[in-house]
């Protein structure tokens, strides 16, 4: 991706889970899919049954707190970094 995508697809991410949203389904492309893994490590993605679009992207659903016992947490996402915290 170039660096104008990855800057579309950073705020695209971050508009889609800001305001304590932590599942969401996004239509992305295998090269934003593989993007979302490294960047959300823990994050659950999951192939929705549908067919690729005509531009090749896939519709998945995105789980930022899959690995997390505690689903009372709030997620922050801030330019480049996301940060969990306990909730009260």
């Amino acid at each position: 991706m170039t660096p104008n995508e990855i800057k579309r697809l950073e705020e695209f991410l971050e508009d889609s889970f800001g305001a304590g949203v932590y599942f969401r389904e996004l239509r992305l492309s295998n090269e934003e899919m593989e993007y979302v893994k490294r960047k959300y490590p823990r994050a659950e993605l999951k192939k929705c049954v549908t067919r690729e679009c005509s531009d090749g992207k896939i519709w998945w659903e995105v789980n930022l707190l899959s690995n997390q016992k505690n689903f009372s947490k709030e997620i922050k996402i801030e330019k480049n970094k996301v940060t969990i915290e306990e909730g009260a």
